[in-house]
């Protein structure tokens, strides 16, 4: 702000504050409107400055609210009004509670009216929760989920890690990422994709949980809902009880402590296995490094071997010696423990897959039972399009290994017309793991017909590409390192809606010996 004329910027701060209080006149909102128009710089003081005060407001009020009901407020909340409270000292316009006002709107009346719509913006980014811990949480667009931070009403979608939140209501949340999920206020949320423990206050309840096929109301408990990526429902109480109904059916229960129920095709309540893994209680104590470990990207193509001999599907590569291999690693000190080494090879009716990777916590994937979550149990996804074009169409192969039943999983990825990513699970195809000192062998035999292709590529046929490579924690829930590779950075070359990961590099098919 060292550029501004030091009394516009004190005249911008006591118009700024004269909003907040309520008191501002005609002209000190029209001042306000041009300095917005006038240089974004202002519109970034004027937020930063009022998302301060409501957080501190919140927190002032809460601890008192919270100290009545004999609870303190957690020690994330702490952090967040200390850094509240020096941001005040300095912002001397920060006086009183509201939320990102002009900042969000258009201003065009005398300050009753402008008071009223300012109240109304302070309703919609007043946060309804905050984040008690994080293990390597992120969100959608790559950022860090930290502990302390305010949450507001609204969608969250997270791509990685479990979450503590605690809503304003003083219930607790664990979320296991991938979720998606639309926050109505503290106590109601509706769960479009993911996994998440609710347990409520000690003789409180009413928290609510929806989701496409049920809902779900607390009677004071603890419980589990989630979401796989095709939709399909569930929930599971630890203490307690729920009410759960059903949105496609009139069919409703009261679930007891230690039950679960799915919801079946014809929108029924069916009771299933209690599952031990399904959902996560608590966060892992241990927390070897802060942030998923990524590589740098070498190949920008790669070579599809046509398959002159029979490829036996058993987790031994010995047919795989003559294919061309690429080889990547995470970035040092990891490049030792997080490798990789893959293959690509084809016939006219298959298209064949393996891969050796390095991996500290081989084969632990958990089991999900009908909760299936791609990103989560994956342990490769392999990407390809049926053409060299952004707009050309593709799939998905996402490969992991289920620990429970011992077998391998397989799900492809394709678009809608709309460009949203559609997730089923395969047929008539073959994958073994094969488990070894540093880490596991893949190896997949996956028939062109089974990802919508009428007929194999011919020769010299190029087609758009991309491997990601996931490694997760000791217990096998949380990503804690990502390699993608075969990558071309120019532009023009990316598919929106499969993988959300950089441009894709080619795959070049090669003519039979």
């Amino acid at each position: 702000m060292d550029a501004f004329d030091a009394q516009e910027l004190a005249r911008f701060e006591e118009a700024a504050s004269a909003v907040i209080h309520g008191a501002a006149t005609e002209e000190q909102v029209r001042f306000l409107e041009g300095c917005f128009k006038k240089d974004a710089q202002y519109v970034r003081l004027y937020k930063e400055q009022v998302d301060t005060y409501v957080t501190l407001d919140y927190l002032l009020r809460d601890a008192g609210g919270r100290a009545a009901r004999g609870r303190v407020p957690f020690a994330g909340r702490l952090f967040r009004f200390a850094r509240a409270a020096a941001a005040a000292a300095v912002l001397s316009g920060m006086m009183a509670g509201m939320g990102y006002a002009l900042a969000r709107m258009q201003v065009t009346c005398a300050t009753c009216k402008g008071r009223a719509a300012l109240d109304r913006a302070l309703a919609d980014t007043r946060p309804v929760a905050f984040v008690r811990g994080s293990y390597y949480g992120v969100r959608e667009d790559g950022t860090s989920i930290a502990r302390g931070d305010a949450l507001e009403k609204g969608t969250w979608s997270w791509q990685n890690g479990l979450v503590e939140v605690e809503m304003v209501s003083g219930t607790a949340l664990i979320v296991q990422a991938p979720a998606v999920m639309e926050v109505y206020d503290s106590r109601h949320i509706r769960l479009y994709q993911g996994r998440m423990v609710v347990t409520m206050p000690k003789g409180e309840s009413g928290f609510r949980v929806d989701t496409h096929e049920m809902n779900v109301v607390d009677l004071g408990t603890q419980f589990g809902v989630g979401v796989n990526p095709l939709g399909e429902s569930r929930v599971q109480v630890f203490e307690g009880s729920v009410s759960v109904t059903s949105t496609v059916c009139p069919d409703q229960r009261i679930l007891p402590e230690g039950g679960t129920l799915r919801v079946t095709p014809d929108g029924r309540l069916k009771a299933t296995k209690l599952s031990d893994t399904a959902f996560a209680r608590r966060l892992p104590e241990a927390k070897p490094d802060s942030q998923i470990v990524g590589n740098t990207p070498e190949y920008q193509s790669m070579e599809v071997a046509y398959a002159e001999h029979p490829i036996r599907i058993d987790g031994n590569l010995d047919e795989w010696k003559d294919i061309p291999a690429f080889r990547a690693a995470c970035r040092p000190p990891f490049n030792r423990t997080h490798t990789v080494e893959g293959r690509l090879a084809y016939d006219e009716s298959n298209l064949y897959i393996s891969a050796n990777i390095g991996d500290p916590y081989p084969l632990v994937n958990q089991r999900r039972d009908e909760l299936q979550q791609d990103r989560v149990t994956g342990g490769l996804v392999v990407h390809f399009a049926s053409g060299k074009k952004a707009d050309a169409d593709g799939f998905g192969l996402v490969l992991w290994y289920d620990s429970e039943r011992g077998q391998p999983g397989l799900m492809i990825e394709t678009r809608d017309d709309e460009g949203n990513t559609v997730r089923r699970r395969a047929e008539a195809w073959d994958g073994a793991f094969r488990k070894h000192a540093n880490g596991y062998i893949l190896e997949y035999r996956i028939p062109w017909a089974a990802v919508g292709m009428a007929a194999a590529p011919q020769a010299q046929d190029e087609l758009l590409n991309c491997w990601d490579v996931h490694w997760y924690d000791a217990e096998g829930r949380v990503m804690t390192a990502r390699l993608i590779e075969n990558v071309n950075a120019a532009p023009g070359r990316y598919l929106a809606g499969i993988g959300g990961g950089p441009a894709w590099g080619t795959v070049v098919f090669r003519p039979r010996k």
